[in-house]
């Protein structure tokens, strides 16, 4: 237990360091911004951020999932690993009780809500298209790439789920196709997490969309102190 709270420890100073290096990145582009002399722009130019700034913020993210990837291969507990565990003992607990018609109404339920996402949030970008006709194609393609991936796990996720649906009996007498089954499970549930994880990554280009480089930044720290927590 020691190593592993060692390990998660120095992963958290490790996060802590990074964000403290991004807010000192973002307060000096703010103040850079509020130096620098202001120009008349069109409305193209005006959508153009500094580069820095927005990788900045990507990046950000991006360490995150590594790190947090990281510490699962390490032993440490998150939210997904959790949940996937929780997977597989509900399939060990449905095989050992034979209950099929409860395992069929819990997959209807995920399945019905997988596809709700699914199409609330394909949707939600198709009327984003339509509004984002001043900003720049960088930004309307980091809004779409985010809301086609969230609904694209989405479904796939609820592809997994009707596929165990037809499992669960078939596979109660052979103890390999048990495992096979609990396998669709965890990678169901990891699409699905994966679908939520790209609906929350809208937050950064969409601060960039309504405040600028250093604003999408700041959705950036706030998104991973979020994930963090």
């Amino acid at each position: 237990a020691r190593p592993q709270s060692c390990s998660t420890a120095c992963s958290s100073i490790e996060m802590k360091r990074l964000i403290t290096a991004c807010l000192i990145a973002a307060a000096h582009a703010l103040l850079h911004a509020a130096r620098t002399p202001r120009r008349v722009a069109t409305r193209r130019e005006a959508y153009v951020p500094p580069h820095a700034t927005v990788a900045a913020g990507a990046a950000n993210l991006a360490f995150y999932q590594l790190q947090m990837s990281r510490r699962e291969r390490r032993g440490a507990d998150s939210w997904r690993k959790t949940q996937a565990a929780a997977r597989v003992d509900w399939c060990r607990h449905v095989f050992a009780t034979e209950g099929w018609l409860y395992a069929v109404q819990t997959l209807r339920n995920g399945i019905t809500a997988n596809t709700f996402q699914a199409s609330t949030v394909l949707t939600l970008g198709g009327l984003s298209v339509g509004q984002l006709k001043q900003a720049s194609h960088v930004q309307v393609a980091s809004v779409v790439c985010c809301l086609v991936a969230s609904a694209y796990t989405f479904s796939q996720s609820a592809r997994l789920m009707l596929h165990a649906g037809f499992w669960f009996p078939v596979a109660a007498g052979d103890p390999q196709q048990r495992a096979a089954v609990e396998k669709i499970m965890v990678r169901s549930h990891r699409l699905q997490w994966m679908g939520w994880r790209w609906l929350y990554h809208v937050a950064w280009p969409v601060a960039w969309l309504a405040g600028g480089p250093a604003a999408s930044l700041g959705a950036s720290l706030a998104l991973t102190l979020f994930f963090a927590r």
